[in-house]
């Protein structure tokens, strides 16, 4: 008669059991921290593409506008170090074209502050052929208002930007003005971006 080996078909043991599910925790902690990883990787740098987009509209919009306008620059609202929150903006001449302004009309003042986390402007436009050159009013922080979609009174250009991390700042050169900006993106990091804007005629008329 033939005998069985009763250990020939044992399982596996308690310790072989729990060996092998130590081993199985740590390759799936191990892929889930590795997902983990990447996802907060491929998100941060989403981020960072859509602060450096917004950044680069900002600084181009502003850098048109310095390039347009006449010195000398009027500065608002000082803060430390010889930066300030607000600039006034003349266009000397006939003025330029802007959308702000009514039909028939070119934007002859612009004036833009930095307050709270908003970059705030307010336009004067007159005729083309307007004899008097239009003012703007006094600056009454009390008239900045984020909530004013309206475009009138002063008009909210940009939100998001870092309370108090944002200015203006008069380069050696009078026709230079350094941007400050302090910028917080989706993700509620604070990214600071400087870049220097021009005056065009000042530049001219310098190496006159």
């Amino acid at each position: 008669m033939c005998s069985m080996n009763p250990n020939k078909f044992a399982g596996f043991s308690l310790v072989e059991l729990m060996v092998a599910l130590v081993i199985g925790l740590i390759i799936i902690l191990g892929a889930g921290q590795l997902f983990l990883t990447s996802s907060q990787n491929f998100r941060a740098a989403q981020d960072l593409s859509r602060t450096s987009s917004d950044v680069f509209f900002f600084s181009d919009y502003l850098v048109k506008d310095f390039r347009r306008a006449s010195i000398p620059i009027d500065f608002l609202l000082e803060q430390s170090g010889g930066r300030y929150s607000g600039v006034d903006l003349t266009f000397f001449g006939d003025g330029v074209q802007d959308g702000w302004c009514p039909p028939g009309e070119n934007m002859k003042k612009k004036r833009l502050v930095f307050h709270e986390d908003a970059l705030f402007m307010k336009v004067a436009c007159d005729d083309v052929d307007a004899e008097e050159f239009p003012s703007l009013p006094e600056l009454d922080l009390a008239d900045l208002d984020v909530s004013n979609l309206s475009g009138q009174g002063y008009v909210v250009l940009f939100r998001g930007l870092s309370p108090g991390g944002s200015y203006f700042l008069e380069r050696t050169n009078s026709y230079e003005v350094e941007v400050g900006v302090g910028y917080n993106s989706e993700l509620g990091v604070t990214r600071n971006f400087v870049f220097t804007a021009a005056v065009r005629s000042g530049i001219v008329s310098e190496y006159e």
